[in-house]
């Protein structure tokens, strides 16, 4: 067989192809169309729960009712449960993530008011620390001591202005160290009833005032003067 010859064939080949795959092209359009059409008769499907399963053959996540709530479940390869998307009773929605325990061990929510939160948990389930945020509220990160009390919060308020608190066991705020919306460093301890007892500040001009209080909040000494 000739160059030519060949070229002619190729050539005729080619035709074909392209009348073949222009024909697919229409049927496969015609079938989406129709399919289009009649998926507005068809009817909802519900079920009781939908199973995804891998290659496998194990469940890797299901749809389903948790709690009374719709969730979305996803498993490891071992078939524990180790994430879960779902709303709570009054719509708000979060994702739980859990250890290879099936221990909670992180929760992204928000409120009912849109306000956003992530939650760290220890091992036996306690809440460690929690940062949150959103409209009217300062952005906050509270840490938590083995017993789920908050021992320290660092936050922001509305102005900008820092600030780091520090409590004792029972809840109670005793340090206090933050700015102003100027930038005037402050730092303010407090008995255990919430009351000032120390305060330590700087001046407009930058000089540091000391200030000692008692339990009715009269001062007993300041330097300077």
């Amino acid at each position: 067989m000739t160059t030519e010859q060949r070229l002619e064939r190729l050539e005729r080949e080619n035709r074909w192809m392209r009348r073949i795959g222009a024909v697919c092209l229409a049927f496969v359009a015609a079938v989406f169309l129709m399919g289009q059409d009649k998926a507005k008769d068809l009817p909802d499907l519900e079920v009781g729960s939908l199973t995804v399963r891998h290659r496998a053959g194990r469940a890797s996540a299901t749809l389903t009712v948790v709690d009374g709530m719709p969730g979305l479940l996803f498993r490891d390869k071992d078939g524990r449960d180790r994430a879960l998307l779902g709303t709570d009773d009054d719509g708000t929605p979060g994702l739980h993530l859990m250890d290879k325990d099936g221990k909670e061990r992180a929760v992204l929510a928000t409120d009912a008011d849109g306000t956003p939160s992530l939650m760290l948990r220890d091992q036996t389930g306690l809440g460690r620390a929690t940062l949150r945020t959103g409209a009217g509220v300062s952005p906050s990160l509270t840490l938590s001591d083995k017993n789920g009390n908050p021992r320290a919060s660092l936050s922001v308020d509305r102005l900008g202005s820092p600030s780091l608190s520090l409590w004792d066991k029972h809840g109670k705020n005793r340090a206090t160290l933050g700015t102003d919306p100027k930038g005037t460093p402050s730092l303010d301890y407090y008995d255990k009833d919430g009351r000032t007892r120390v305060g330590l500040y700087t001046n407009p001009d930058g000089s540091p005032h000391l200030t000692l209080f008692d339990a009715k909040g009269t001062v007993l000494w300041q330097a300077p003067r």
